[in-house]
């Protein structure tokens, strides 16, 4: 018997021997007997040597589907034995996850195979080879088959989108401490509403004493920053959004937009004094600044002449400060301050009253703030016009005596040159005795 053989219904055998043409013998010439005794029956008998195949493969599930669990069915031409799990493969592609994979045998002549446990996404491929295990009941292995079958799954959980937030426009300010704000909009964890969110914000450089970001939980974000004293240029500020769905499956769970912060710088006023910041009463003094592009001085007494330009031209009568401000060809604006000392000359006091008894008090004649002038000249005469007393350098130390002898109860008058060039200052000086 060769493969390929088939007798389904038993062998039957004819009971008279076909000879050659040849006459057999025996040894003494005796003719062979043909005919054939004793011969048993034969037609349960069969042949077979037809090897089994698979005639066809058929998805029990939907070809694409997101299922974790799909099953093929397997169709032979025969029944067969032997078939297990190692007769077949099911081969993955994508993301998918290696699944297990069992077999059910409803009939002799067909076998379920599922692959279960299935996560990703992908396709899953059937295939049969031949094993020498497989085969059908007359023991003919089980042919290679060129059949396959393919699932397209995708059961994979959706990656997370990705949170929003709106574009930040670039801007510019002046250089200041003030704490300032930029409220951005457009915030959001994208379509997954439930997620929690973050907030971060960095910048490119060190201009910033403080930089804060506040989530202010209704959409949008507040950018709170302090610039650096002096700090001036362009900083790249970045805000980073943040949610907590993770980056499985080509999630992506951050979103990040910059702008670009221009600090124009603050004029510097020096203010330079000429002659100097102490002068006398009357005299003037020139107030020079620069680090701008237009000038005002605030209104004070004293102001000759430059109101509106880098020179103030003064005069004050008195102790001044004196306010300029600056404006930048770019808008800033600061100011700054000088203040000019006038030396205002003291008013001539003197007391009128002269008491020489010893109580301290009256005890002698005092002229106030005699000591500022110090070249200073007095003289003092009594009602006839004599001189009774005078002194260069006074300093208060005349107790109504005259060579050391009490002067009598009188009115007497004096001169005094404070030693500055003006007017001799008079007036007159009454002592009184007895008093206690």
């Amino acid at each position: 018997m060769k493969k390929g053989d088939l007798d389904g219904t038993g062998i039957s055998i004819n009971p008279v021997l076909q000879v050659n043409d040849s006459k057999p013998a025996d040894a003494t010439g005796n003719a062979i007997n043909t005919a054939m005794n004793h011969v048993p029956a034969t037609t349960a008998i069969l042949v077979d040597g037809i090897p089994p195949t698979v005639t066809r493969i058929t998805q029990l599930d939907p070809p694409v589907t997101k299922a974790t669990k799909v099953r093929y069915a397997i169709i032979f031409s025969e029944a067969v034995r032997g078939f297990t799990a190692a007769d077949v493969s099911v081969n993955k592609t994508g993301s998918m996850q290696a699944p297990v994979v069992s077999l059910a045998y409803p009939a002799t002549d067909s076998i379920v195979v599922t692959a279960d446990n299935i996560n990703g996404a992908g396709t899953l491929l059937l295939s049969i080879h031949q094993t020498a295990a497989a085969t059908d009941l007359a023991g003919n292995p089980l042919e290679a088959s060129p059949l396959t079958s393919t699932y397209t799954i995708d059961n994979q959980k959706p990656g997370n989108t990705a949170p929003t937030v709106a574009d930040i426009p670039d801007a510019s300010l002046c250089a200041d401490v003030a704490v300032h704000t930029i409220v951005v909009g457009g915030i959001s964890a994208g379509i997954e509403t439930d997620q929690a969110i973050t907030a971060a914000v960095v910048a490119d450089k060190s201009f910033f004493s403080s930089l804060t970001v506040v989530n202010n939980n209704d959409g949008t974000v507040t950018i709170r920053y302090e610039l650096k004293a002096r700090a001036s240029g362009d900083v790249r500020i970045t805000l980073t959004i943040a949610d907590n769905g993770g980056t499985e499956n080509g999630g992506v769970d951050r979103v990040s937009k910059s702008f670009v912060l221009s600090v124009k710088p603050m004029p510097i006023l020096p203010i330079i004094v000429t002659p100097e910041h102490d002068i006398p009463q009357g005299a003037q003094a020139v107030l020079t600044t620069s680090g701008a592009a237009t000038y005002l001085w605030k209104d004070e007494p004293g102001i000759v002449s430059g109101k509106n330009t880098a020179i103030l031209v003064v005069q004050p009568m008195e102790t001044t400060t004196y306010i300029v401000t600056g404006t930048t060809s770019e808008g800033c604006i600061a100011s700054a301050a000088t203040t000019i000392r006038v030396d205002v000359p003291a008013k001539f006091e003197a007391t009128n009253v002269l008491t020489p008894n010893g109580d301290g008090i009256n005890d002698r004649w005092v002229i106030k703030n005699i000591s500022r002038y110090p070249n200073n000249q007095v003289k003092i005469f009594d009602r006839s016009g004599r001189l009774i007393y005078t002194k260069s350098g006074y300093n208060n130390e005349w107790d109504g005596t005259l060579n050391g002898q009490v002067l009598a109860q009188d009115t007497y008058y004096y001169i005094v040159d404070l030693g500055e060039g003006g007017k001799l200052e008079k007036g007159f000086i009454t002592i009184l005795r007895n008093r206690k």
